[in-house]
């Protein structure tokens, strides 16, 4: 997403052509650019576009990696590990994803 030319949050998926399903493997917002779009349910937003792209184009499930998958995830910094936690794990659930024991993932099927 941009405001201004300039970009404030993203996601980003692999497309698993082969078993006809997205992974969202990461969902940020650009460091400096919170009050661009706290007002805001970003992650929500954009997991929702990604949803309904992937209905779009006949894709039977989305997937979204818990925050302790993500690169990103650092133990030793707590805060951004319950920052992580939302954008991922929470957002996923409150969006009726369900978390996949066998995959660790969360999952929508479309």
């Amino acid at each position: 997403m941009f405001k201004d030319k300039d970009p404030i949050c993203n996601i980003g998926f692999d497309l698993e052509k082969d078993s006809n399903f997205i992974i969202v493997k990461q969902i940020q917002g650009v460091r400096g650019r919170q009050k661009e779009f706290s007002s805001l349910r970003w992650e929500k937003m954009l997991l929702q576009i990604v949803i309904d792209w992937a209905k779009q184009n006949g894709l039977k499930k989305v997937s979204v990696i818990r925050s302790v998958d993500s690169g990103w995830y650092r133990k030793a910094d707590t805060a951004r590990c319950e920052r992580m936690y939302m954008k991922y794990d929470v957002t996923a659930r409150r969006m009726g994803f369900k978390f996949d024991e066998s995959k660790k993932v969360y999952s929508l099927p479309l």
